[in-house]
């Protein structure tokens, strides 16, 4: 799809605004690098520009982005002789090398959940360790021939995603908090509340077990939604 140069004089705000709402709730994914170029194309957009504009007008919304990114991208094998298939039984949940029946384990200083880029590290005896693609620990690996790729796959299993819940504090929010996440079938593996000096804020961080990011971006809407919610947001373990 293509806007010309006067559909944007007209309604440059949408374009600007557009954009706005698409690094926002990127952000509020804490999700890592993302070619938007490539996401412009994947919907029919000739660039960026005119993607933001779609979002703008209302003629493409969040939701479906959400979702594309929460696709599962098929790999191509690659080098497969740097890791055998473990004999230890796997959910078959995630692809390395383009194989499944390996051994995986989610790295625990980025949590990555479906819907982020991923890569696989090659442990000694215990197959591969999925980071996030931006996760510092990869980019400053002092081994980068043991990153590997990997993709999710479509079982359904839930991750860790850690949030940060900031509010002005009043009686029942955690319980109204609570309620949402337990409406959404969400579990809760982690839960901390802190309070300001004077204790009129409150920052709530909690750990939640979700499928993919279409059902974090869901949940975090509906917290965003509560009464006195400053905002509600993924954090980077």
């Amino acid at each position: 799809m293509f806007y010309n140069n006067k559909y944007r004089a007209i309604y440059l705000p949408e374009g600007t605004q557009g954009r706005a709402m698409l690094d926002k709730e990127l952000n509020r994914l804490a999700v890592g690098e993302l070619s938007l170029e490539k996401l412009a194309r994947d919907f029919g957009f000739r660039t960026v520009e005119d993607l933001s504009f779609a979002i703008g007008a209302g003629d493409l919304a969040l939701g479906r982005i959400v979702s594309h990114l929460a696709q599962a991208e098929e790999k191509e094998p690659n080098i497969e002789d740097l890791i055998k298939p473990s004999t230890e039984k796997t959910d078959g949940t995630i692809s390395v090398l383009g194989l499944r029946g390996i051994q995986t384990n989610v790295a625990k200083c980025c949590k990555p959940a479906p819907g982020d880029e991923i890569v696989g590290y090659i442990t000694r005896g215990r197959g591969a360790t999925v980071h996030r693609i931006d996760c510092p620990n990869i980019l400053n690996s002092r081994e980068p021939e043991r990153i590997v790729k990997a993709s999710w796959g479509t079982i359904n299993v839930t991750y860790p995603v850690s949030v940060r819940i900031r509010a002005f504090d009043r009686e029942g929010i955690v319980k109204d908090v609570s309620s949402i996440i337990s409406d959404e079938k969400i579990n809760i593996t982690d839960w901390d509340v802190k309070m300001n000096k004077d204790r009129t804020q409150a920052i709530l961080e909690v750990v939640l077990e979700v499928k993919d990011i279409t059902q974090l971006s869901r949940v975090l809407t509906r917290i965003e939604k509560l009464p006195n919610i400053r905002d509600a947001r993924r954090i980077r373990g």
